[in-house]
């Protein structure tokens, strides 16, 4: 399915209320900001390739034209307004969801696909909620980790953290900071699952707006 620009904009706002992360204050001019910065940056890495975009498929299209978003594009401008309330800035926030796109996208679809009532039955999380363990809103939690200082450091301030992945659970999401941090670097997380659900039922109750004076 694909959605407006003012269907996104409407379950985002209303996934991040719900979920109590953030004041949803300036949505629209963020979700502009990480729009443009995603158009306007180079996706030149080494080698001579381009990374896909962030929060499009294939050219973004010019000005006055309408813009519709995949699920998965709507559900990678949340996890952009989330990296931005983690301090990361809007250039860098692009950098990562372009190179995590390859593992966050058949990921997202994955998540779908699973049963909410298994996810979210209180009893499964209240059986794996443990003392040491981090709190997660699903009982299957997928995690986007950012690592960054270390050896990355002494790199400008914009910067690429020194690795991004996709983990499934927390056994794999230790290992991969075990096996790629060095001395003194820190990690980033973001939970998947449930805003991933989270989302996608607010996108359920929107409705395509006509463009012009005359919408409402």
């Amino acid at each position: 399915m694909t959605f407006k620009r003012n269907q996104v904009e409407e379950a985002l706002r209303g996934a991040l209320q719900q979920a109590g992360t953030e004041d949803a204050t300036n949505l629209r001019i963020r979700l502009k900001r990480l729009l443009d910065t995603d158009r306007t940056l180079s996706r030149k890495v080494a080698g001579g390739h381009s990374l896909a975009y962030a929060f499009y498929t294939g050219e973004p299209p010019g000005g006055g034209v309408e813009v519709w978003f995949l699920s998965y594009e709507a559900f990678a401008l949340l996890l952009g307004v989330l990296l931005l309330k983690h301090r990361w800035s809007q250039s860098t926030a692009v950098r990562i969801l372009r190179q995590a796109r390859p593992m966050l996208e058949p990921e997202h679809g994955r998540i779908l696909s699973l049963d909410p009532g298994n996810l979210f039955d209180p009893e499964k999380l209240s059986e794996q909620a443990k003392p040491g363990r981090p709190a997660t809103q699903s009982a299957d939690p997928v995690f986007l980790a950012m690592i960054s200082g270390g050896r990355t450091a002494q790199r400008a301030p914009h910067a690429l953290p020194l690795d991004v992945r996709v983990c499934r659970g927390e056994p794999e999401l230790m290992r991969f900071f075990h096996q790629r941090a060095s001395a003194g670097a820190s990690m980033t997380v973001l939970e998947l699952t449930a805003p991933a659900h989270l989302l996608v039922r607010h996108l359920s109750h929107t409705k395509p707006k006509a463009r012009g004076r005359a919408s409402r």
